[in-house]
């Protein structure tokens, strides 16, 4: 059987989201163009679990997060327009697609905008620990990592699984 092919119609919360969304991306390259002039010749490009830098380059590299971020953003942004091709845990049907297709939708919304947040703070460390070498983040800032990209995806994952099969 064939999956209904719709867009769902967006709710405040989804235009917010998407709204939220850009303006993240754009504090991203702001906050990124605005800091490479005042870089240091040595950055920090990578930090371990200990919230230590462990890799170094260039202050061009400094671009590396924000165009990372900007390709997740465009790939989370098209998979929006094709909610039916995203998994689903349960059997999509005509009767369960438009619930299923939103939740999945604001989740990718969340997702997008969360992803937005922590390529900001890290883009936000890199620049402090560039100017300030003897500052070290500690294991905090993967902790927060962790539950900002973890719970939105739980979260949107049990609310579909309770929606059920026959909804």
């Amino acid at each position: 059987m064939e999956r209904p092919k719709f867009i769902p119609q967006l709710k405040n919360a989804d235009k917010a989201l998407n709204i939220a969304a850009f303006i993240a991306l754009a504090m991203l390259w702001a906050m990124t163009t605005a800091a490479y002039g005042h870089l240091p010749d040595v950055i920090p490009t990578h930090f371990n679990f200990r919230g230590e830098a462990d890799a170094f380059g260039s202050p061009g590299s400094i671009f590396t997060g924000a165009a990372i971020g900007s390709a997740l953003f465009l790939l989370m942004t098209i998979l929006l327009r094709y909610p039916y091709k995203m998994n689903y845990n349960v059997t999509i049907t005509a009767e369960n697609a438009a619930f299923h297709y939103a939740t999945a939708s604001r989740m990718i919304r969340y997702l997008r905008f969360s992803i937005m947040l922590l390529f900001i703070g890290i883009e936000y460390v890199t620049i402090y620990t560039a100017r300030n070498p003897e500052f070290e983040i500690g294991g905090w800032f993967i902790a927060i990592i962790m539950v900002m990209i973890h719970f939105p995806v739980f979260f949107f994952l049990i609310k579909m699984s309770s929606h059920g099969e026959s909804k």
